[in-house]
């Protein structure tokens, strides 16, 4: 995605913020997912993580 949002434009600094509009809240949703899944695994309430674990994995599955 980013190399093709480069390609897209005529600035480095163009390409990278269509990059951000384009892919920015998907990114920040999966970081903040990935977190909260880590904290229950690091309590140990791994069913508690498991909604979590599949709502991250249909996100990635979306296309671009």
């Amino acid at each position: 995605m980013l190399a093709e949002e480069l390609g897209l434009h005529r600035s480095v600094g163009a390409g990278l913020e269509a990059f951000v509009r384009r892919r920015g809240q998907r990114c920040r949703t999966l970081v903040e997912t990935s977190v909260a899944i880590a904290g229950l695994e690091h309590v140990r309430r791994r069913r508690e993580a498991y909604p979590l674990t599949d709502a991250g994995h249909r996100l990635m599955a979306e296309p671009a």
